[in-house]
């Protein structure tokens, strides 16, 4: 009796810090997004002329059997606002016409669109982390910004991706992702999923302890990222993208941001069905709580054991009444995150009409990947096991 007491005292104690952690959450939230409001202005000492000085962006995109999505990207790119740009195309080891739809968009843009056909899987590294290092030595930016082939993007997103860059101390930034015009529940959880985790990213930059963001909305300085050591050099992880903000974030020389509006935000493809959302989720999950970066771990277990502690006790709760208040604070939580950026983007209503589902969809979803993923699972991506 005396354990199931402490027990219990502990979940109540747990569940009020993690209310009250959410106020500087949504503090981090905020200061993020004034941030991307005065990058607008690029004036100080600590920064250069954009007009007098432009930055040259390499465009990088791995893709693998990805010739149904690529040209939809494609077409967004070449209607770029920002003009001084190359695109670099990885071609890692696909199975269909890939590569020659490639070819085909390099002789309309040879001199925007370099091609590099990656045979090998690359030993000891996360796949699509040896393709990424292949860019390296043949992207000539001074500013590398990585997208997905399943991916298309706003006409201004080189230019709202670039902007804090005009800050000299700025080595990284990483930008919304999101599923637009879903149809169905599946796609209106895939919109809410993005953007609600998206935005715990944006809260850890805001308060300077970047802990993550995501891959196919993510510029990195060249200076910065050599001295890194470019993906080469980051240790094995299934989430490569929070593994590179990371070894940034230690060097301690560099600022991260997030950048927030919709100017920069990519809309990526939602999956098909719930299996394919599940195994994506998986691989987040286990990125995150396995993740070589002690920071990434604690913030991400943090949130998702808490969401768990609160569906171990949705049962008992319906005997003992007074655990329902330990059920609700994830979903008061995450609505309260859902509820800032669902007001700072101005997401359209349909967002607003589901969002109760999707908050307790996600209730039950998150903590039963998170409690899976803890074990480590083996897990596969594009047939290549992470």
């Amino acid at each position: 009796m005396f354990i199931a007491k402490l027990v219990f005292y502990i979940l109540y104690f747990y569940s009020i810090v993690f209310i009250i952690s959410h106020i500087f959450i949504i503090t981090g939230i905020i200061i993020s997004f004034k941030r991307e409001k005065n990058s607008d202005a690029s004036a100080g000492a600590c920064c250069i002329n954009i007009k007098e000085h432009p930055l040259k962006v390499s465009v990088i995109i791995p893709a693998r059997d990805e010739e149904e999505m690529l040209p939809a990207l494609f077409e967004s790119l070449t209607c770029q606002s920002y003009s001084i740009y190359e695109i670099v195309l990885i071609n890692d080891r696909s199975r269909d016409s890939t590569l020659e739809v490639m070819k085909k968009y390099q002789e309309n843009y040879p001199e925007l669109i370099k091609i590099i056909d990656n045979k090998n899987i690359g030993d000891g590294k996360n796949p699509k982390q040896a393709a990424l290092a292949l860019a390296e030595d043949v992207a000539s930016g001074d500013v590398f910004l990585y997208t997905d082939a399943d991916c298309h993007v706003p006409k201004d997103w080189i230019l709202n991706m670039l902007k804090p860059f005009y800050d000299v101390k700025v080595g990284l930034v990483f930008g919304t992702v999101t599923v637009n015009n879903g149809k169905t529940l599946l796609e209106k959880f895939q919109q809410y999923d993005h953007l609600l985790r998206y935005h715990y990213t944006v809260a850890c930059a805001g308060l300077n302890i970047p802990t993550g963001g995501f891959g196919n909305n993510l510029a990195v300085r060249r200076t910065a990222l050599l001295e890194a050591g470019g993906f080469k050099e980051l240790e094995y992880s299934v989430t490569e993208d929070a593994q590179l903000i990371a070894k940034i974030r230690n060097s301690r020389k560099w600022k991260i941001v997030a950048q927030t509006s919709s100017k920069s935000m990519v809309n990526t493809t939602p999956v098909k069905n719930w299996k394919e959302l599940y195994d994506q989720e998986l691989r987040w999950s286990i990125g995150a709580i396995h993740a070589p970066d002690i920071a990434a771990k604690a913030g991400y277990g943090y949130i998702m054991y808490q969401l768990l502690s609160g569906v171990a006790v949705f049962i008992p709760a319906f005997f003992y009444p007074q655990l329902f208040p330990i059920f609700f604070t994830g979903i008061v939580s995450m609505l309260s995150v859902s509820i800032t950026y669902g007001i700072h983007l101005k997401l359209e209503r349909s967002f607003w009409l589901t969002l109760p589902l999707s908050l307790f969809i996600a209730q039950f979803l998150f903590p039963v990947v998170t409690l899976i993923a803890t074990f480590k699972p083996s897990i596969y991506w594009k047939g290549d096991k992470l």
